[in-house]
This record gives C-alpha cells, sequence and structure tokens, in this order.
C-alpha cells in the first residue's frame, strides 16, 4: 500500500527548471553607535527572553556605558563594548539592536520559539524547514494538530 503513496521522483537527468531566488538575505550591519534607541530595543529583547521563561541572571551584567546611552549621549561601540552588549543580551551579534524591523523580527523569534516550546511540551514535534514561522500560525497549526488529535481519540472511544 505505500508504494501507491510513494511520489516517483524525476530522474536527475530530467530538466526541470529551477527557479532563481528572489531576493538575497543580507546580515543586519552591527551597532556601531549605542544610544536612547539601541538601549531601548535591548530592553525589548531581554523583555522578550525573560516572557520565556529565561533567567537574565545568566546573561552578562549591564554595560557601565548603557546609562550614559539612555541619557541621550551617543556612545562609540568597538568590539569590548559590542561583546559586553551580547553578553547583556545573550546575542551573538548587536545586529538585532541595529533597527526598529531588526529588533521586531527578534521579538518575533522569541514568540515563535516559545509557541515551539509549548508545542514539545505538549508532544507535538515541528521540524522547520529553513525559515521562521510567525507565532500566530504556529498557534493556529498547534489549534489543528490539537483538534486533529482529540477527533481521532474521540473517534477510536466510539468504535
Amino acid at each position: 500500500m505505500l508504494r501507491k503513496l510513494r511520489r516517483r521522483f524525476a530522474s536527475p537527468s530530467s530538466s526541470i527548471a529551477h527557479a532563481a531566488p528572489t531576493a538575497s538575505v543580507q546580515a543586519e550591519p552591527e551597532v556601531a553607535v549605542a544610544d536612547a534607541l539601541v538601549a531601548r530595543r535591548g530592553k525589548r529583547i531581554r523583555t522578550g527572553l525573560k516572557e520565556l521563561g529565561l533567567d537574565l541572571r545568566h546573561l552578562g551584567p549591564e554595560p557601565s556605558w548603557l546609562a550614559a546611552a539612555v541619557a541621550g549621549n551617543r556612545i562609540p561601540l568597538g568590539p569590548d563594548e559590542r561583546a559586553e552588549l551580547n553578553a547583556y543580551l545573550g546575542t551573538t551579534s548587536t545586529a538585532p539592536c541595529a533597527s526598529d524591523a531588526a529588533c521586531d523580527r527578534t521579538i518575533q523569534q522569541l514568540e515563535a520559539f516559545g509557541v515551539l516550546r509549548d508545542m514539545r511540551k505538549e508532544g507535538i514535534n515541528a521540524r522547520l524547514c529553513g525559515g521562521h514561522m510567525a507565532a500566530s500560525q504556529l498557534r493556529r497549526i498547534r489549534g489543528e494538530v490539537l483538534a486533529f488529535e482529540s477527533a481521532r481519540s474521540r473517534q477510536s472511544a466510539e468504535f
């Protein structure tokens, strides 16, 4: 029966036209100067991590220069300052603080990680193949899987 369900793949010698990627993904730039906006974005990221249940004490301490940035000063960031900011945020790059759009993407990814964690606790192992899914999409998938499982268990209980 499984043979009927198997899809026959084209032989390697057949010519298949592959679409070229439409847009290349470019890495966000590192933060070169810390200011109040960078500090606000960093606070949003840490809040997102805390909402996920991460104990922020495991991250690095608040950099001493961050208070000056919050106060409105512009602090040039060298490699050491970027390393301090990365440790404080739990990131490998300062790029999530470079723009509001980058920060929003990071927050959306954190929300999706939280939904994936909850799904895993419920026995739903989602395997995402490349890219990211929004938390709302993952919640919808979770609901559909749980509804299917519920219907299947009711059906099996009837027989």
